[in-house]
């Protein structure tokens, strides 16, 4: 451990503010699908290639570029109709609002998913800050980029803010802007918290975020990070 901690009013010098707090979508907010993501592999011809999906369909000409897309907004469309609320998502989302921390997506996918979750999901009272990212900014996740547009548009410091994700664009992107990490453990990504030791905590729920964000909860060791770590991005 660093020896400080992350929390929402801090009291001693070795407290942190959390002043903000971004996330991931799918896997994180709503439930995983893991079949999209392999769907959307088959469909471009790289499955079991170590090769990122969106870096694939940059290098591809702009006539590929088109049916590319279009495959994968098929494929998302799907997703986004059959998309299930993280248990905790209405609770945690209650408590950012009433205690006025500012909350906004970060994805690689398409902004029609998110809005989706957002309307169907989400009491009306409760709205995403801006900027949302989506796959339109360039460069995506797990480049810090995205994140610290987010931040700096925020007018805060990347320290004060969190990134919860489910995967390694998620913890890495977090980790290279100079966030607190916090990730959402499921059977698909059990692996994580062992390969990435920087990871600050792992919940199940996002309701649990709650109590930490109260509470507090103690950051990792991160001298030893190396934002050049590969690591398998690409099951």
């Amino acid at each position: 451990m660093s020896g400080k901690r992350m929390v929402l009013n801090p009291e001693n010098s070795n407290e942190v503010a959390i002043k903000g707090v971004i996330f991931d979508m799918d896997g994180t907010l709503c439930l995983p699908q893991p079949w999209m993501f392999k769907m959307m592999r088959q469909a471009l011809k790289i499955e079991g290639l170590p090769i990122d999906i969106l870096d694939y369909i940059d290098s591809l000409s702009e006539d590929e570029k088109i049916i590319a897309n279009k495959a994968l907004a098929d494929i998302e469309a799907k997703a986004m109709i059959e998309q299930v609320p993280q248990p905790g998502l209405e609770d945690l989302m209650k408590f950012l609002h009433e205690n006025d921390l500012p909350k906004t997506i970060c994805t690689r996918n398409l902004i029609e998913p998110v809005n989706h979750l957002v309307s169907k999901f989400l009491p009306s009272e409760i709205q995403l800050q801006d900027p949302i990212i989506t796959r339109s900014y360039s460069p995506p996740k797990p480049s810090a980029k995205p994140l610290l547009h987010i931040i700096e548009s925020w007018g805060l410091k990347p320290e004060n803010v969190i990134m919860v994700g489910d995967s390694s664009d998620d913890m890495m992107a977090g980790l290279n802007a100079g966030c607190s990490v916090i990730l959402i453990e499921h059977e698909n990504n059990i692996y994580l918290k062992k390969s990435l030791k920087e990871i600050d905590v792992a919940v199940n729920r996002l309701d649990d975020i709650i109590d930490l964000i109260k509470n507090g909860y103690a950051l990792a060791d991160k001298s030893q990070y190396d934002p050049a770590k590969i690591l398998n991005r690409y099951h």
